[in-house]
């Protein structure tokens, strides 16, 4: 089977399936193979996405542990 049959039996299975989470989970392996992007989102959202990662790189972050302690001894002050 040559790379062109393959995409000819795929694609023919893939229009029989109906099942929306599958198909979406199809959709996204396909974008992340191809590093494309599949979250529509605004501009905003994305600078707003790349500078958390960044401050997140730079060790500007706070573990999850340590925000439920917080919470927790903020709920007990009030």
């Amino acid at each position: 089977m040559n790379a062109i049959d393959l995409q000819k039996e795929l694609i023919s299975r893939i229009t029989k399936i109906t099942d929306f989470e599958v198909l979406n989970s199809i959709r996204i392996l396909l974008y992340f193979k191809n590093r494309e992007a599949f979250l529509d989102i605004s501009p905003e959202e994305e600078a707003e996405l790349l500078q958390a990662s960044k401050e997140a790189r730079e060790g500007h972050f706070i573990y999850q542990s340590e925000m439920d302690k917080k919470v927790q001894e903020w709920l007990n002050e009030h």
